[in-house]
């Protein structure tokens, strides 16, 4: 590399071009519609997810999931899965439908179809005290036994 005077009186680097390459950013994984995974995140809305064995058995992730009062939660498959599931809380209410919205607290929710998955959207009831609420995930004639426990704020 050798300084260059010019005519003009400026100077310039010869024999020096500056490659400039771009720099690839990660894929920004953009925030999922309905929250985050349950018992992943301290605050905000949740997901819970539904999936089948390949005899139809249903299966959730996580098995219990913890939130507080006014949370959103929603039991949902994976995208492209269209099998209906069922939520039936025999032990009382966990709170009221966001979906199909009755507007009032209920024990049984029919998933409905949603972005090309089946979902059930509950806001969380508000409770005094942690309150553990055994349910069942009904889907192909079968029945699941997971918890859902509700935290007061």
């Amino acid at each position: 590399m050798s300084l260059v005077l010019s005519t003009a009186g400026s100077l310039a680097l010869a024999g020096c071009t500056p490659e400039v390459k771009p720099v690839p950013l990660p894929p920004v994984a953009s925030p999922d519609a309905d929250g985050a995974l349950c018992g992943t995140a301290v605050e905000g809305n949740v997901y819970i997810e539904i999936t089948y064995a390949a005899n139809g058995m249903p299966a959730v992730n996580p098995q219990v999931c913890r939130v507080l009062s006014g949370t959103e939660i929603v039991w949902r498959t994976p995208a492209s899965v269209t099998a209906a599931f069922d939520l039936d809380f025999r032990d009382g209410s966990p709170g009221t439908a966001r979906l199909g919205a009755s507007g009032r607290e209920q024990r049984n929710f029919p998933s409905s179809p949603q972005g090309g998955r089946q979902k059930v959207k509950i806001e969380a009831r508000d409770v005094a005290l942690e309150t553990r609420l055994k349910y069942d995930v009904i889907a192909n004639g079968k029945r699941l036994d997971p918890a859902i426990i509700i935290r007061p704020r």
